[in-house]
């Protein structure tokens, strides 16, 4: 999965893209949901994985889509309800394309320290693309906006608690030393880039 740092790149990319008029707040807070977990059994949930127990790992990504007929909902649930869905759509695309990144672990950390390092290293370079888009005044509009939920398939979600970790999230940078040599920015950047049309074309 996707950590939320990269999700936000990749809502930056989508809000600078798609021909819709978006709703930014509410898209944002649906894109920030399924990270809005407490424990594992709530990860699954909000993440809506299919059958772990049986080795079924993948995302109910279109089966969840399909449950909104979205010209019914508020301009507001709608934007929130295809944030959700391109936090879900994206986690998909990074589990299949994320081996197209070139590793570079010519130091030979451990397993858990590469972990930490590319963390930290993605985080990095998302927060280059995206601090100064998600400013103040967004900061601003977020805290302001409110919706209520009232959709039955999302019951579980608590709008003041996506708030809350949305704009945590956007307070924070990475906390270690940053190692470039892992992985290269522009195969990285090009990555995140390359997932945006193949996204848009999923909402038709």
């Amino acid at each position: 999965m996707a950590q939320l740092s990269t999700h936000l790149h990749f809502a930056k990319l989508v809000i600078e893209n798609i021909q819709d008029d978006i709703e930014v707040p509410p898209f944002l807070l649906g894109i920030t949901a399924p990270d809005t977990y407490t424990n594992n059994k709530t990860y699954l949930k909000y993440h809506y994985i299919k059958d772990r127990d049986n080795g079924d790992d993948d995302i109910d990504v279109h089966e969840f889509y399909e449950k909104f007929n979205l010209s019914k909902l508020s301009n507001s649930h709608k934007w929130f309800v295809i944030g959700y869905y391109a936090h879900l759509w994206f986690d998909e695309y990074i589990k299949f394309n994320s081996n197209r990144l070139t590793l570079r672990n010519n130091e030979g950390l451990s397993d858990s320290e590469l972990s930490q390092c590319i963390k930290d290293l993605f985080k990095h370079y998302d927060r280059q693309i995206t601090e100064d888009y998600y400013g103040t005044n967004i900061k601003k509009t977020i805290e302001s906006f409110d919706l209520n939920l009232n959709l039955k398939t999302l019951k579980f979600i608590k709008i003041n608690r996506c708030k809350e970790v949305l704009l945590n999230e956007l307070s924070k940078g990475p906390k270690n030393v940053i190692r470039e040599d892992l992985i290269y920015k522009d195969e990285y950047l090009e990555l995140i880039d390359n997932s945006v049309e193949k996204f848009l074309k999923s909402l038709n």
